[in-house]
């Protein structure tokens, strides 16, 4: 009596800051799979558990382990992070996972072998080599073996930490490029405001200047007028 095999997906939202789990290349699909989770990590506080498939990356469904790398190198903070796990029930017989049943739908039951004339129905012709689709959902796929796991563990440790640090060089170089272009247009327009508030101070004294002198002349012109005015009276005596 077998079990049945079901498979639950749920999801995990990562804040900013590691992830707290190692990814590996599971052997038969080359899928993602989680090889180790760390103690207290944003992994195990969302409850995701060694054995569990990386399937949908911020709602985009991903394919191989490499593609997941790809996905993760490109996605921001949080991301959104869906895990398939196989639940075993009890029953027997076994239930694919999704992404299985999904390949295997469309495939064509072979028809089935013509009848002797003894009655009896020959034997089924021999299976030619099956497609890379038929070899991911045939029997043979499986998870890695502890001693995989440990070995390929340090090199994807490895290349998460280069991809985690690509990332944030391109973040700090992407936000240096805004700082910059920034503080140059502050500095620009701040420029132009200094000047524009030096034209129109320079405007207003030129103004004042101006209307001091023609009060000036004015004032000359009736002191003058008055001197002559006193000078013809004088004359006059």
């Amino acid at each position: 009596c077998g079990q049945t095999m079901s498979y639950a997906r749920h999801q995990v939202t990562f804040p900013a800051g590691p992830l707290g789990l190692v990814l590996g290349c599971r052997e038969g699909d080359s899928a993602a799979i989680v090889v180790s989770v760390k103690d207290g990590g944003a992994a195990a506080r969302g409850g995701v558990q060694e054995g569990d498939v990386v399937a949908r990356i911020g709602g985009r469904r991903v394919g191989d382990y490499d593609s997941v790398l790809e996905a993760m190198a490109q996605a921001g903070r949080p991301v959104r992070i869906d895990f398939e796990r196989e639940e075993s029930e009890g029953a027997a017989g076994t239930q694919e996972p999704p992404a299985r049943v999904a390949a295997s739908e469309g495939r064509k039951k072979p028809p089935p072998p013509p009848k002797r004339r003894d009655g009896a129905r020959s034997a089924p012709a021999a299976e030619g080599p099956r497609s890379a689709s038929e070899a991911r959902a045939g029997p043979a796929s499986g998870w890695l073996t502890s001693g995989e796991a440990a070995a390929s563990k340090g090199r994807i440790a490895a290349r998460w930490e280069e991809l985690q640090k690509q990332h944030a060089a391109q973040q700090e170089a992407k936000l240096a490029r805004v700082r910059g272009e920034t503080r140059d247009d502050v500095a620009r327009r701040t420029r132009e405001l200094e000047l524009d508030h030096v034209a129109k101070k320079v405007k207003y004294f030129d103004s004042l200047f101006a209307e001091a002198l023609r009060t000036a002349l004015r004032d000359c012109e009736a002191m003058a007028e008055r001197d002559g005015e006193k000078a013809r009276a004088e004359r006059a005596r």
